[in-house]
């Protein structure tokens, strides 16, 4: 009893503050969102900077880089595990090589976990039970959930953007402003997608940790799609029947290919036809 008094005054408090019913839980999983995407965004950025500058410190001439390249180039193994290498004796190539698959799937994992843990996680603990005995309604407690993550995703975006955008100003790394948000957007492109996916799987499972095993099941038959796709067998069509393999077609740095955010747009736009979360098993 009183943890659920404690749980409702949390929630109430922004309504008594002058908020409106309508929005509550909109604000409140804005703020955990944003806070989460303030944290991942700095993380992403900063990998980001330090793949750039550690190229510059360790391959300093173009001999060095040519060779990075050569080598790479002819290697299947290393082509299915992080994807296509081209332009490696660039600063680049060589970020989009090292850190964009590693980033993709950080992104896809912060996505499924963020999302089931703000829809189902929070109807697990109780916490929407309180907030539809009032004005909101099931979908609309969904539609203003979707939309607290949707700031937690745009966030996520800005701050990775500005990291690189400053990152890339020195000589020493030599890009120039306009190509990195587009490079910021392919690398939380897969949090996109599994913000949705998890978004779908919480209506899925019966609970927060069956949400997310399902989203996490897609997002290992995802790699394993793009995986064989990309090890050099012929089959690299198959690029398109994965959300990574949509996001590597992107290009970003390299040979930036925008058209390839269409069925990332798709899947993300998937959410907002959903009915809303079902009620906890009992």
């Amino acid at each position: 009893m009183q943890a659920d008094l404690g749980i409702r005054a949390r929630i109430t408090a922004p309504v008594r503050a002058g908020g409106s019913p309508s929005t509550v839980i909109a604000a409140f999983r804005t703020r955990k969102a944003v806070r989460s995407g303030i944290l991942w965004g700095y993380i992403f950025g900063i990998a980001i900077a330090s793949s750039e500058i550690t190229y510059g410190r360790i391959y300093k001439t173009a001999a060095q880089r040519h060779a990075l390249a050569a080598t790479y180039a002819t290697s299947k193994a290393m082509s299915a595990l992080f994807g296509p290498a081209p332009q490696l004796q660039t600063v680049s190539g060589f970020t989009v090589f090292k850190i964009s698959m590693t980033l993709m799937i950080l992104g896809a994992i912060w996505g499924l976990l963020t999302s089931t843990r703000l829809l189902r996680g929070e109807e697990d603990s109780g916490r929407w039970d309180l907030l539809l005995c009032g004005q909101t309604t099931r979908r609309g407690a969904t539609a203003q959930a979707i939309a607290g993550l949707g700031a937690g995703l745009v966030t996520l975006w800005a701050i990775t953007a500005i990291i690189t955008v400053l990152s890339g100003l020195p000589s020493s790394v030599g890009i120039g402003v306009g190509p990195w948000p587009y490079f910021s957007v392919a690398m939380v492109a897969t949090a996109a997608m599994f913000l949705a996916v998890g978004a779908v799987t919480s209506q899925l499972g019966a609970t927060r940790h069956q949400a997310a095993s399902f989203a996490a099941v897609f997002l290992g038959v995802s790699y394993g799609v793009r995986l064989i796709a990309d090890a050099g067998v012929g089959l690299h069509g198959l690029i398109w029947a994965s959300p990574l393999g949509w996001v590597k077609e992107l290009q970003p740095l390299t040979s930036p290919q925008a058209p390839g955010l269409a069925p990332v747009r798709r899947v993300h736009g998937s959410p907002r036809r959903c009915r809303g979360t079902p009620r906890r098993s009992s």
